[in-house]
């Protein structure tokens, strides 16, 4: 279980390295209490989920049944007389992505006399073509296609940015992860912000020893 939940000081102090990641481990207790707010939150979107499956049948069957884990070969269950709901939320999401994520980096300084100063702007464009050139060189383009899909069908999405396993000192790329709706559960502030995401992963040993 990962989540983004601010935790009590010193409830993060025990590390493990694996193949070169330092894991962090909770007690018990914060263990517990990840576990629950999951189960929670899981069982406020449960009312939902038949809802999903009727959308994702019709506008993205590929992502195939919210209820638990697709069977490998499995038949659809639903068979489809007209694509026309597919191939418009593939067009929205398409057009979506070309718009928003060609240019998604672009830094300022808060301060606005730091901009005027050539060799600050000198590093922030720097800065902005390093990041470019990370974003093409990951799975960016294929899971943030995933996203917009689910953002335009289901009107909800979540796409995991981070760093890939620390196999060198310096940085090692970025890689992108598109969470299915069923895998992950959302929380929200007093001022309707989302401000907790609980993502449930499915490793097999070997995947998560990597």
């Amino acid at each position: 279980v990962a989540d983004c939940v601010n935790k009590p000081s010193g409830s993060w102090r025990n590390f493990k390295t694996f193949g070169g990641r330092n894991i962090i481990l909770m007690d018990n207790d914060n263990a517990k209490m990840v576990i629950e707010k999951y189960k929670r939150l899981e069982s406020e979107k449960t009312p939902f989920l038949s809802l999903y499956q009727d959308i994702l049948y019709f506008i993205n069957p590929r992502r195939g049944s919210v209820f638990g884990v697709n069977s490998p070969g499995a038949r659809s269950e639903v068979t489809l007389c007209d694509s026309t709901a597919i191939h418009a939320c593939d067009l929205l999401a398409s057009s979506l992505q070309g718009a928003f994520s060609t240019a998604w980096c672009d830094f300022r300084f808060i301060d606005k006399e730091l901009n005027d100063v050539e060799e600050n702007r000198k590093w922030l464009d720097d800065s902005v073509r390093k990041m470019y050139i990370a974003i093409s060189q990951s799975n960016s383009h294929t899971e943030t296609q995933e996203l917009f899909l689910d953002l335009v069908g289901l009107g909800v999405g979540c796409m995991l940015i981070e760093e890939k396993d620390l196999k060198t000192k310096d940085f090692n790329g970025l890689r992108f992860k598109t969470s299915a709706v069923d895998e992950y559960v959302l929380d929200e502030n007093a001022e309707g912000f989302v401000d907790t995401i609980v993502i449930k992963l499915s490793y097999t040993a070997r995947q998560a020893v990597q």
